[in-house]
């Protein structure tokens, strides 16, 4: 895919608040510019309108790439402000808590076999079939 053309040249270890932890996380990440492709407009176009947020509201699109054996632990992408009522870095410029929205996935293509992301809340689920888009 042209995402996946853009992607790879940059790919770098995967980082958690900017350390990497290969027992935590072992695939590779960069983050992209949607301008960087029609693709990337598109999907951003799509993103905006899914979550009817403003496009100057999302996040810079993260390309992960896991190969055989990678993984990354369960995690949240939420946090809980009692948990953290005094980490400076959970808050915005203004003092408000910056909390995601949402995470949205995309899957540019399917593994072979395995690979999923789980969601134990969710109850099971279908499997996103490849090419879809």
């Amino acid at each position: 895919s042209d995402v996946v053309r853009v992607a790879e040249p940059r790919l770098v270890p995967s980082s958690t608040e900017g350390k990497v932890d290969k027992k935590m996380r072992s695939s590779e990440q960069t983050f992209l510019n949607y301008d960087s492709s029609p693709k990337l407009q598109e999907l951003h176009r799509l993103t905006a309108a899914l979550l009817r947020a403003p496009k100057k509201n999302l996040n810079e699109f993260q390309v992960l790439r896991y190969q055989e054996g990678q993984h990354y632990d369960a995690h949240r992408d939420y946090w809980d402000p009692r948990e953290f009522p005094d980490v400076p870095r959970f808050k915005n410029s203004e003092g408000f808590w910056s909390m995601r929205m949402a995470t949205l996935l995309w899957y540019l293509r399917a593994p072979a076999a395995g690979g999923e992301t789980w969601f134990p809340r969710a109850h099971g689920g279908d499997i996103p079939s490849d090419n879809w888009m």
